[in-house]
């Protein structure tokens, strides 16, 4: 696969499968002909990240009204910075789905 006619020195590569690892490299032309290939790089396309790990209660601040959790974030995050994290609990009369915005940076 390969894109020409690309007038800028950035480019989006899309439709790509996640997890893969693309191999790239780069000409440039002008009206005499084609450079050289630049050095190659390799990149993985991003992918699911591993789970959270170290789920745990705060007792300190757990309570009759509200429990506290904390945790760490996956060891391998997929090659893209995890965004929020999604929450599943149950009362045993139901579930509720809840996502937790994180101010993650």
């Amino acid at each position: 696969m390969f894109a020409e006619g690309v007038k800028d020195t950035k480019y989006k590569v899309q439709g790509l499968t996640p997890g893969t690892k693309y191999l790239f490299v780069i000409q440039s032309r002008n009206a005499v002909g084609l450079s050289d290939y630049s050095p190659p790089i390799t990149v993985f396309a991003a992918q699911i990240p591993d789970a959270p790990e170290n789920l745990a209660n705060v007792a300190a601040t757990t309570s009759s009204s509200q429990i506290a959790l904390i945790w760490s974030p996956p060891t391998f995050n997929g090659g893209s910075k995890v965004l929020d994290y999604r929450i599943w609990y149950d009362n045993a009369s139901g579930g509720e789905l809840v996502v937790l915005e994180s101010n993650l940076t």
